[in-house]
């Protein structure tokens, strides 16, 4: 269901992170796509690393996934990853 998606988020974002691995988390009996990597900015001050974790929505489908459920994913994730930077990819 997601493999178009998969793609276009390669295409946009492949070549500008270091590494990334898409996963799977369930939620509520259905499996989550998402995306977790890490990036490096390179600025004024120095390079900069930073994890993310872009969540596509449900394996199953193309719908939506609604906000109480988008927070609740976020959440789940950031205590996964140990990471703030969770994000839902609109794309």
């Amino acid at each position: 269901m997601h493999e178009d998606r998969k793609r276009k988020w390669e295409e946009w974002y492949g070549d500008m992170v270091n590494s990334y691995q898409w996963l799977e988390v369930d939620h509520g009996g259905r499996d989550v796509v998402y995306v977790y990597g890490s990036a490096v900015l390179n600025l004024d001050e120095g390079a900069f690393c930073s994890d993310f974790v872009q969540v596509l929505g449900y394996a199953d489908s193309q719908e939506e996934v609604g906000e109480a459920e988008q927070s609740e994913i976020i959440q789940a994730l950031r205590v996964r990853h140990r990471t703030e930077n969770v994000h839902f990819w609109i794309g």
